[in-house]
């Protein structure tokens, strides 16, 4: 919306939250996360991956491994999409992508399709509202590809990695 143009996402996805159903309790928090952040992971019941760099999204999962704490990954680019679950205990974003890719142009260069951020973040959404009810198929172990030219969607086997640096047998005996 124009109005919500500069505004922080957490805070333009709390405004509207709370236009569409305003007895519904949200606390929507604007921070930084990084090595140094004062944000605690712990204090929130799950986590929802809306950055757009890879090392953002390393440091989350660490964090929520770490809290464990259910990250709901989401990730856009132009026509393409893609949308996991990682659960305390299954396969992370690290088993998914072990290493930082190299020469991958960022979502600023690259560019954002609002259509394409609006599909995958009703996916996250709708992962949210299912873990949170506790019904539904999450998409725990399995990554949601989307392909807006030709409007398919597709389905990768996220398999636990032992050796995953992140969330391998020798790291969580």
């Amino acid at each position: 919306r124009t109005e919500n143009l500069g505004m922080p996402k957490a805070e333009s996805a709390r405004h509207f939250v709370k236009e569409f159903n305003p007895d519904i309790e949200l606390n929507a928090t604007v921070s930084r996360v990084d090595e140094n952040s004062s944000l605690q992971i712990g204090d929130f019941d799950l986590v929802l991956d809306c950055t757009d760099s890879f090392e953002s999204r390393f440091l989350l999962n660490r964090l929520c491994l770490e809290a464990k704490r259910p990250l709901i990954h989401g990730a856009v680019t132009r026509f393409m999409g893609q949308a996991s679950t990682f659960l305390p205990g299954g396969p992370c974003y690290r088993c998914l992508l072990p290493q930082l890719p190299e020469n991958v142009p960022s979502p600023a260069l690259s560019g954002v399709l609002g259509a394409t951020a609006g599909l995958i973040g009703s996916i996250q959404a709708m992962e949210a509202v299912k873990w949170l009810l506790e019904e539904g198929e999450l998409l725990s172990g399995r990554l949601l590809v989307y392909d807006g030219m030709r409007m398919t969607f597709s389905e990768l086997p996220i398999p636990k990695n032992p050796l995953c640096p992140d969330c391998g047998e020798s790291l969580f005996p």
